[in-house]
């Protein structure tokens, strides 16, 4: 406990935010024609989610940009049900 009491919360969230910042860039640059893909599909991970709801019971609690397939891509969105289940809904760009 001591530990936490000598730092002040504008240091402790430096320190978070530099021990973030590495991992964020190496998931940025993990794979650029997927990045690409996503750009070009003309449609918003918030449309996609949207989407999902409006067909499906649940509400959206992840959503993912996933090849399906050797040369597709799709938004798999995970909807969690009243009763604690989860599905997923594959969703196609526009």
């Amino acid at each position: 406990m001591i530990f936490f009491e000598e730092f002040s919360s504008c240091s402790l969230a430096g320190m978070a935010l530099a021990l973030t910042f590495p991992v964020n860039l190496a998931l940025a640059n993990e794979n650029p024609t997927e990045a690409k893909a996503f750009l070009a599909s003309g449609m918003t991970i918030s449309q996609a989610t949207s989407k999902a709801e409006e067909g499906n019971p649940g509400t959206a609690m992840s959503v993912a940009w996933e090849p399906q397939g050797s040369d597709k891509m799709a938004f798999e969105v995970e909807l969690a049900q009243t009763d604690g289940t989860v599905s997923t809904v594959l969703v196609a760009p526009k």
